[in-house]
């Protein structure tokens, strides 16, 4: 465990991943700031020190609890409260809290909510109702969390977190909160007790000396701490706690600097009624082994304040979590029904065999999910129907051993005849007992794909071929519905994409009918996808210069500068973006597989009007306009960018990797069709040959020649395995996304 050493002595970190906890006090003892600025309040001690969760029974509790329990729906207020309570308990203990709707007497679950308490009685409606009520109560296994309003409920979950974050403690009598003397002035001016803030001691920044300023105030606070051993090697979380100016103007701007590295420079986002907390994301390298200073200076321009009370911040503390919350992050955006390592087999005929559609598959798991490995297992061969899949069994679905069985037969199965219902029946039939089998015999899920667009141009979608393999797109959906199965329509989609890349060019086709092209394939990748569930987000970020909101969706945002003229901030992405093979460009006209499945997104609203450069790792990406930048721009298609070229190097590996596996489907079909693999899924281990003998009959002998040959054959295709195992770590090594660093300078006017 990390040692860290705080105000002359050696304190462990938290045991949630080590946690410095930085106090108030210790940042009032760096400041030169007079005696008023000092002085806490001379209220009652903090209401949550009466409270208990301590440090003998503290993780017992919390590793019991198993839910958050919610009556009814939640105001926007509420909502907010719960994702925060729910969020610091996974930062904590990491592990997600579920809501319930459901309570049962002493269950080990947080009651969050005015209405929750009252349904579970563990309030009355006297106690939840009293001006400015905040309840934090322990109640035999169940913790209590509740206000008379919605912000006294928010109040009530920050002091859990503080509880679970040892900085404040919980005992079975439980607290109701009132006001300290110190707010009533808040009270006063919003109009009613509508929320209650605990006393804490906090250290005041204020804007640099003008004529407003009192004599003494000081625009700085800084904490130092020693870190005893070496420093985490990935990104730490930098949490800063405290209020912003309860006034009418602009946020406090701020510069948060840890040892030489600027972690956020520009507005911060405090609440005005309430302590709040605000995270920054600081890059692996700014901490050190040793002394340590973390500052924090109020960079408010002086001439836009009119009074020495505005636009200031008080702060009671901070913190720096070590534990890699960057990988916790992605893993829990980890991809539906998928933990790392998992495989997804892909059953077929020819159309899998092809090794396309698992080309692209492939390649979008490594760059959406590059830390949550997925294998990809193409067990396509041509020819194939779907009974075939009954002597492939065991060596292409139970041996892989996969999470997940997509099944995708039909287009051999319907013969290219006129519809008949007694193939149709053998297909729902086989198609049900193989999806029984596999969730008998292996622990994986199966989803059944429809058959593939049958592409004709000169017949409708709804007539010919292709209206036969719908009607056994239909027989799949009645075995998903009796049989609790998914299934995804790979047909409509390929027939709307057909459709409308004929309306541009007669002559486009899809497919030649049978198997479809890259860009049918292509089209097959983006229904799976959209029907699986897949995170459509590659990376988003959302900055107002204004008033310096920042909102991110899949990334890590750090070290953030904000002007009326420019901008610059780190970005670490959770994934890279999607790299388009050039022969499916065409298809992304009408399938909006970049708006939906691969958006890259950054937004920057409040520049000031002009033509702007965005530069990537000091690379030039492109010149943008103010107007574009506020309305948002697309950036996974862009060749430009340092990300972009990453993900066209997993390409070339990628297509590396899909020959290999064509290399090794064509070796199943061989052993299919040399009868080697047996009806019922074992291996004949003798070839044999007819031959005559010296009376001129013929009779069965072992072919020696041909076992040889086969032999040497069945090695290098021993070796091809590890090739390709060896060729997928590769790729997710490749596809690990980098800290980057982007730049907007404002080149100049905008042409008109």
């Amino acid at each position: 465990m990390k040692q860290v050493e705080k105000a002359g002595r050696t304190v462990p970190a938290s045991r949630c991943g080590a946690t410095v906890f930085l106090a108030a006090l210790l940042f009032a003892a760096c400041l030169p700031r007079p005696a008023a600025a000092a002085a806490a309040p001379a209220a009652a001690p903090d209401p949550a020190a009466a409270l208990a969760l301590t440090d003998a029974n503290q993780d017992a509790v919390a590793n019991a609890l198993t839910a958050v329990y919610v009556a009814g729906p939640l105001s926007g207020t509420e909502a907010q409260g719960l994702r925060r309570l729910r969020e610091g308990f996974r930062d904590a203990y990491h592990r997600f809290l579920p809501v319930t709707a459901v309570y049962a007497p002493d269950a080990p679950v947080i009651v969050f909510g005015k209405r929750a308490a009252l349904a579970a009685g563990l309030a009355s409606a006297d106690e939840l109702e009293a001006p400015g009520a905040c309840v934090l109560r322990r109640c035999g296994a169940a913790i209590m969390v509740a206000g008379a309003t919605d912000d006294a409920t928010g109040l009530a979950a920050d002091l859990l977190l503080a509880a679970l974050a040892r900085r404040a403690t919980v005992s079975p009598g439980g607290v109701t909160l009132a006001a300290p003397a110190w707010t009533s002035a808040y009270r006063t001016r919003y109009g009613g007790a509508t929320f209650t803030i605990p006393t804490r001691e906090a250290v005041g920044v204020y804007v640099l000396s003008n004529r407003f300023t009192h004599a003494g105030r000081t625009p700085v606070m800084e904490g130092r701490f020693r870190l005893a051993g070496k420093p985490p090697a990935h990104p730490v979380l930098l949490t800063l706690e405290g209020v912003d100016c309860d006034h009418p103007v602009a946020p406090a701007e701020i510069r948060v600097a840890l040892n030489d590295m600027v972690v956020h420079e520009g507005p911060l986002h405090f609440s005005k009624r309430c302590w709040t907390r605000q995270s920054f994301a600081v890059p692996a390298g700014a901490l050190r082994s040793g002394d340590n200073l973390l500052r924090v200076v109020n960079i408010c321009d002086p001439a836009s304040i009119t009074n020495w009370f505005e636009r200031w911040v008080l702060f009671t503390g901070a913190e720096i979590q070590f534990a890699d919350f960057s990988h916790q992050a992605r893993e829990a955006a980890a991809p539906p029904g998928l933990a790392p390592g998992a495989t997804i087999v892909f059953m077929g005929d020819s159309i899998t065999h092809q090794c396309l559609y698992t080309r692209y598959l492939r390649l979008f798991y490594a760059t959406r999910y590059p830390h949550i490995p997925i294998r990809v297992y193409n067990g396509g061969v041509g020819g194939n129907v779907v009974s075939s899949a009954f002597k492939r069994f065991a060596c292409d679905i139970a041996e892989p051993g996969p999470a997940i069985v997509a099944v995708l037969f039909g287009m051999n199965d319907a013969a290219y005849q006129p519809f008949d219902e007694k193939r149709l029946a053998a297909y729902r039939g086989q198609t049900t007992q193989l999806a029984d089998r596999i969730r008998a015999e292996t622990s994986a899920e199966p989803l059944l794909l429809t058959p593939t667009f049958y592409d004709k141009p000169e017949e409708a979608p709804t007539e010919g071929y292709n209206a036969t393999l719908v009607r056994f797109g239909d027989a799949l959906r009645e075995i998903g519905r009796e049989k609790r199965v998914p299934v995804i329509d790979l047909n409509a989609p390929m027939a709307a994409a057909a459709a409308a890349l004929r309306r541009i060019d007669p002559a486009s086709r899809l497919a030649d009918p049978i198997h479809p092209d890259k860009r049918g394939h292509f089209v097959m990748v983006y229904a799976f996808l959209k029907g699986v569930g897949v995170r459509g987000t590659v990376s988003s970020v959302v900055l107002d210069v204004t008033t310096g909101a920042a909102r991110t969706e899949a990334c890590l945002l750090a070290r953030v500068r904000l002007a009326e003229d420019a901008a610059a901030f780190d970005l670490l992405a959770h994934a890279l973006p999607f790299p388009y093979p050039e022969d499916v460009r065409a298809v992304l006209g009408v399938v909006p597989f970049t708006e939906e499945l691969n958006r890259e997104w950054v937004q920057v609203a409040g520049l000031r009007e002009g033509l702007y450069e965005l530069r990537i790792d000091d690379e030039p990406v492109g010149a943008y306009r103010a107007e574009d930048l506020a309305r948002g721009i697309h950036l996974a298609d862009t060749a430009a960018t340092p990300q972009h070229r990453q993900a066209r190097t997993a390409l070339a590996l990628g297509d590396r990797i899909a020959d290999a596996v064509h290399e090794r489907r064509d070796f199943r079909l061989k052993e299919m069709r040399k009868g080697l693999l047996q009806a019922d899924g074992t291996y004949r281990t003798t070839m044999q040959k007819l031959v005559k003998d010296d009376a001129g009959k013929t009779k069965w002998v072992t072919d020696e020649e041909a076992e040889a040959a086969f032999a040497r054959e069945a090695g290098g295709q021993e070796r091809l395995l590890r090739e390709i195992a060896a060729m997928e770590d590769e790729l997710y090594g490749l596809c690990q996304p980098q800290w980057r660093h982007y730049s907007l300078t404002r080149l100049g006017d905008a042409a008109p």
